[in-house]
């Protein structure tokens, strides 16, 4: 049996003060967690934000590397190919008039972005 949870991360910030309901959600969380016997993973890109009440009931903390510009190209030119077969299948379900051509896919992606993308995303995960 897979139980999927999601803790909106916007809402867990360390000190959430005056949010009665975002502060009872994340006492419940915290409970549960206490007595979880099973494997659960987090994911984060805001490992800093997370409080000691959390940080104390993960028991093993996974740091993945960010992608390497190589890398990052490649997950950029898998979903760019997603989209473009959306667009085409968009394109031969309209049923009126004449359909326009789809987008020419260009990756165009400065050093920068790249990097900045790299590490801007998803840097840790636990295993509680």
């Amino acid at each position: 049996m897979l139980n999927v949870q999601y803790l909106k991360e916007v809402s867990a910030p360390q000190n959430v003060f005056g949010d009665l309901k975002v502060d009872e959600d994340h006492k419940l969380f915290l409970r549960v967690l206490e007595y979880y016997s099973g494997i659960l993973f987090l994911t984060t890109n805001r490992i800093g934000a997370l409080n000691e009440a959390f940080k104390s009931r993960i028991h093993l903390s996974l740091y993945y590397q960010p992608p390497s510009k190589e890398q990052t190209l490649g997950i950029f030119e898998v979903n760019l190919r997603k989209l473009h077969t959306i667009e085409e299948d968009e394109q031969k379900l309209q049923a009126d008039g004449e359909p326009t051509p789809p987008k020419q896919l260009v990756l165009e992606i400065g050093d920068f972005s790249i990097m900045h993308y790299a590490d801007s995303n998803v840097r840790d995960g636990c295993i509680c």
